[in-house]
C-alpha cells in the first residue's frame, strides 16, 4: 500500500512539473511560440503558426523523400559532376507539388534528374490534406561524388 501512494504522489508531482513546464513555454518570451503577441488576434495566431508548421513539415518531407530516392545517374558519374542546385517547388492547397522550378543547376542532368524525382512525389502529408503553409517553398540540394 506504501509503494502504491509513492508511486500515486510521484506520478502526480512529475505532471505537475510537466504542466508548469508548459505554461512557461508560452509565456516565455524566448520561446518557439509565444501567444503574448498582441499584434494579431488569436485566430490569425493560431493561423501562422499552422502555416509555420506546415512549412516546416513540408521541408521536412521533401527533404527525406530527396534523400531516400535522389542517386547519381551513370552520366553524373562518368563526368564527375558535383555542384549546388537550387529549386523552387510550388504547391497547391492539398500538398501537392504542381511544379517545380530549377533556379541553380550544375549541370542540365541534374536538373533532369530533381524534376524527374520531384515528379514520383505524391504530397506533403498534412490532417486532413489541407496544406496551409508556403505555396513556394525553396531547396539548396549538394552534389557530391562519394
Amino acid at each position: 500500500m506504501k509503494t502504491f501512494i509513492l508511486i500515486l504522489f510521484s506520478t502526480a508531482y512529475i505532471q505537475l512539473g510537466f504542466a508548469q513546464n508548459d505554461l512557461y513555454a508560452f509565456n516565455n518570451p524566448k520561446s518557439d511560440f509565444s501567444i503574448n503577441d498582441t499584434s494579431k488576434t488569436n485566430d490569425e495566431g493560431v493561423a501562422d503558426l499552422m502555416a509555420t508548421a506546415h512549412t516546416k513539415a513540408a521541408k521536412k518531407q521533401i527533404n527525406a523523400f530527396f534523400a531516400l530516392t535522389l542517386k547519381y545517374t551513370e552520366i553524373m558519374k562518368d563526368y564527375c559532376i558535383e555542384g549546388e542546385s537550387i529549386v523552387e517547388v510550388h504547391l497547391n492547397q492539398e500538398g501537392q507539388i504542381l511544379s517545380a522550378d530549377i533556379i541553380k543547376s550544375p549541370h542540365p542532368s541534374v536538373s533532369s534528374l530533381i524534376k524527374n524525382t520531384l515528379s514520383q512525389y505524391d504530397s506533403i502529408n498534412v490532417k486532413n490534406n489541407d496544406y496551409q503553409g508556403d505555396r513556394v517553398i525553396e531547396f539548396n540540394i549538394s552534389f557530391k561524388l562519394p
